[in-house]
């Protein structure tokens, strides 16, 4: 697959799964790809400007890998400001991330996955846009900022899941 019209972007992939590791690497065209773990894994700062986020499911040490890896790549400082970030998570997930959206995303959109998707995999898409500054929980405003977002993304992760509203562009 040839990326004509954004070639300049560096495209970076990351891949456990060793059959799909090699599919990516020979399929796409991605400048720079790895099989490796995420904790391995080592990029420079801000270096992200958009980043698909579809983590292994389970659990590790009682902390859901989706919650353990997004807030790596906030601890990390992989993502620029006003980057955007697609999430794909189950709805366990996703209400487990609730914390870490509210606190570092804003500008929210979210999805169920279509019903062919959704039927595997119980997935929803969430989108969203990197904070400038995330809330700081030791500032007492950001505190009550965050507190209020968090009832926020709650009520959207709420909705989208008893609404089943799909994400599917082609109907559009």
């Amino acid at each position: 697959v040839k990326r004509d019209f954004y070639k300049d972007n560096i495209l970076i992939g990351n891949e456990l799964d060793e059959n799909r590791y090699k599919e990516m690497k020979e399929t796409y065209d991605i400048d720079y790809t790895f099989n490796k773990p995420f904790e391995d894994l080592q990029l420079p700062k801000y270096i992200v400007d958009i980043m698909l986020f579809n983590p292994p499911y389970g659990e590790y040490n009682g902390v859901r890998n989706a919650k353990k890896y997004l807030q790596m790549i906030f601890d990390r400082e992989l993502m620029s400001v006003n980057s955007a970030i697609v999430l794909v998570l189950n709805e366990t997930d996703m209400r487990d991330c609730q914390s870490l959206v509210a606190r570092y995303l804003e500008k929210l959109t979210m999805f169920k996955v279509n019903q062919e998707e959704f039927e595997k995999f119980g997935q929803y898409v969430l989108i969203g846009l990197v904070k400038e500054k995330p809330y700081d929980l030791n500032n007492l405003q950001d505190v009550a900022n965050y507190k209020e977002e968090f009832a926020k993304v709650g009520s959207l992760i709420n909705y989208i899941v008893n609404e089943k509203i799909e994400f599917d562009i082609w109907d559009r």
